[in-house]
């Protein structure tokens, strides 16, 4: 029997030489090998295994594994592209460019580079050249990649994490392969690859955001100063000028996926435990290192998820349309699938059919992507291992050769055409904003946002002032306008101020998030951010009133928590409560509220070892009452100190405490005076 120790020796003296190899090495780099090295070599000793055992769990070939699975009714899937004829070995992410071209990343080298071997993972695109719903040509864009997690495609080149580092890749000379690359953003953790910078998704804001996981610890040089993360995060980055925030800084686990909506709202998706969050509800300020408060959850159906998204394809039938797909893949491997109900704040859910399933084990759905015929494209890591903390790198069932992506269509309904987007003029990238699709108006708007300005912007000026109030679209149309200026990193305040005076609260809720982005840009004074938040405090939409109390939270200024408090003269949700009071947290050191309404919903929802530390005044004395967390004996003081202080009666007193009631308003759009 082959002794386990045996590999001991090699892999320490392997470990020796890739530590002397780092003194050629710049300090970034240097690091991130010696910790992939470290790892590898800590596994190698740790799980030795004989590299001549067969692996017990076989992987089914593509033909095999489509026998096993199960669809919605109304629903087909066929294989796109596999292992079988290119280089498809362990997928990690997946993105289309606006010419249909479906991109990927491969990582075999996943979850840690083994000693002594050299990285070889790869950037490459498929090609449907005919039509058939198969890719028939692929190219390799970028080789010899160590673990790339992440990818954003743009007019103009691919962002690509690998950590510490997102690159900047293009192909200057038409080749069709990369042969220019430069650092735009370093100092992301290297601890974990299983938790690293994953789902990059594009916002609408001319910005694309990315998640990272828990245990690791990210540091970012900017030229707007050090942006830092712990434990788990979303950032925003954007190109057009170097911004890159942490965006959310919330306890997640491990979250894996991001979708927007037509109306740049969003569902952000925790791989580990299987929690979904309104977006809105995440994105409160804070003080780093501290967590914001955690809102409750919209969504669970299993875990671990990952890449989801939500529909907007016309090849899919229209009572689908806006719905939320995430795939799940251990013990149910499969795309779950979920309504999407406006309600309060953001959503509710309400569970379909599932859109797929399979049988077998190694079908791992990672991420998910409409293509330019509408079908929607599953990208499958394909193995019978994909944790790595149970699973030595050198376990026999883990597998480096194979991968998939499947292609899901809708029986009998005609498949959409991708229309011709680059090089075409403003006016005609324009109208496709009005295309149903959101892959089409990305495109459409992203090129806007970076197109000639002396071209762009008479287009887009005239384009606007001849939109049609009567249009079904105007609010939509509006709220694109707005986006294609913010991409510009234009501060248009008349537009701004017309999508917030329109009657769809969706557009309203776009254009909050607009003053959000220029408070944490220092587009426009704290003034102004006062002025245009206030009459949204108290909006008659909960969706558009969340998004005001978190923007509000960005505000440098001591009236900005009594601005914060005014929603709670509104009814609330959990998620609203929550942010409030997150908002208010950040806000502390500017000043805390001091009208009696300001201080009263404060002292509603401070923790009760700080309300106990407080000293007794009549508003306490009233909070105390009213709380149902209160002891008796708390209770009672209170209640002597209240009846002292105000010269009134026990039963006076009681009748103040418990029958404050709040009365409704219906002057919503009223600003606070």
């Amino acid at each position: 029997m082959r002794d386990p120790n045996a590999n001991i020796a090699p892999s320490f003296y392997i470990f020796l030489e890739s530590l002397m190899k780092l003194m050629t090495l710049s300090p970034t780099t240097a690091v991130a090998t010696l910790t992939v090295t470290f790892f590898a070599a800590g596994m190698t000793v740790a799980f030795a295994q004989d590299p001549a055992a067969e692996a017990i769990e076989k992987i089914p070939t593509p033909q095999e594994q489509l026998k096993n699975f199960t669809l919605a009714p109304g629903y087909e899937v066929n294989l796109f592209a596999s292992e079988v004829d290119s280089p498809l070995f362990n997928p990690m992410g997946m993105a289309f460019d606006e010419q249909g071209k479906l991109w990927v990343i491969t990582s075999p080298t996943y979850p840690h580079l083994a000693p002594g071997k050299d990285p070889k993972d790869k950037l490459l695109y498929f090609e449907d050249t005919n039509g058939d719903g198969v890719a028939d040509r692929h190219t390799v864009y970028l080789d010899d990649l160590l673990i790339p997690t992440g990818l954003a495609l743009d007019t103009d080149g691919v962002y690509l994490a690998q950590q510490p580092n997102i690159w900047f890749v293009q192909d200057t000379d038409g080749d069709g392969k990369a042969d220019s690359r430069k650092v735009v953003l370093q100092g992301f953790s290297v601890e974990d690859s299983h938790h690293s910078t994953s789902a990059f998704t594009w916002g609408p804001d001319g910005s694309f955001y990315f998640n990272e996981g828990v245990f690791l610890y990210t540091q970012v040089e900017t030229p707007y100063g050090p942006k830092r993360s712990r434990d788990a995060a979303v950032h925003r980055f954007k190109p057009s000028t170097q911004r890159f925030d942490v965006m959310s800084h919330r306890d997640y686990n491990n979250p894996w996926g991001i979708a927007f909506d037509r109306w740049g709202q969003s569902v952000i998706s925790d791989a580990s435990d299987g929690n979904h969050y309104n977006f809105a509800a995440v994105i409160s300020a804070f003080d780093y290192p501290a967590k914001i408060i955690p809102p409750d959850t919209m969504l669970k159906r299993g875990r671990p998820m990952a890449g989801n998204v939500i529909v907007s394809s016309r090849h899919f039938p229209d009572d689908v349309q806006g719905t939320h797909l995430n795939n799940q893949s251990i013990g149910f491997q499969g795309t779950r699938w979920d309504r999407l109900i406006e309600e309060g704040s953001g959503w509710r859910t309400e569970a379909l059919p599932d859109l797929i399933q399979s049988s077998d084990s190694t079908y791992r759905p990672v991420a998910s992507a409409f293509g330019p015929d509408g079908a929607l494209y599953i990208l499958d890591f394909c193995n019978p291992r994909i944790g790595h903390m149970y699973f030595s790198r050198n376990e026999v069932n883990r597998d480096y050769s194979h991968g998939r992506i499947w292609r899901i269509t809708a029986t009998g309904r005609p498949l959409l055409k991708m229309p011709k987007i680059r090089g075409e003029s403003p006016e005609r990238l324009l109208e496709l904003l009005r295309e149903p699709e959101n892959h089409v108006r990305h495109w459409a708007r992203r090129f806007l946002q970076k197109g000639v300005a002396s071209e762009v912007m008479p287009a887009l000026e005239n384009w606007v002032a001849a939109l049609d109030k009567k249009d079904p679209e105007y609010a939509h149309l509006l709220t694109e306008a707005l986006w294609v200026y913010e991409g510009r990193d234009i501060v248009n305040k008349d537009l701004l101020n017309q999508v917030l005076g329109l009657e769809e609260p969706m557009a309203r809720a776009a254009a909050v998030r607009v003053i959000r982005h220029w408070l944490v840009a220092d587009a426009i004074t704290d003034e102004e951010g006062i002025k245009l938040l206030a009459k949204h405090i108290v909006d008659e939409s909960e969706r558009v009133r969340l998004e005001a109390v978190t923007a509000t939270g960005f505000l440098k200024s001591p009236e900005a928590s009594e601005l914060a408090v005014y929603a709670s003269t509104l009814p609330m949700d959990a998620n609203m409560r929550t942010a409030i009071r997150q908002t208010l947290k950040a806000l502390a050191k500017y000043g805390e509220p001091t009208s009696d309404l300001g201080r009263r919903f404060a002292l509603k929802i401070i923790p009760l070892e700080e309300l106990r530390a407080l000293p007794m005044d009549p508003l306490v004395a009233e909070i105390i009452l009213r709380r149902p967390d209160c002891s008796k004996e708390e209770k009672e003081s209170a209640m002597e100190a209240a009846m002292k202080e105000k010269n009134l009666s026990r039963a006076r007193i009681l009748v103040d405490a418990i029958g404050i009631r709040r009365v409704p308003r219906t002057d919503y759009h009223r600003s606070p005076e």
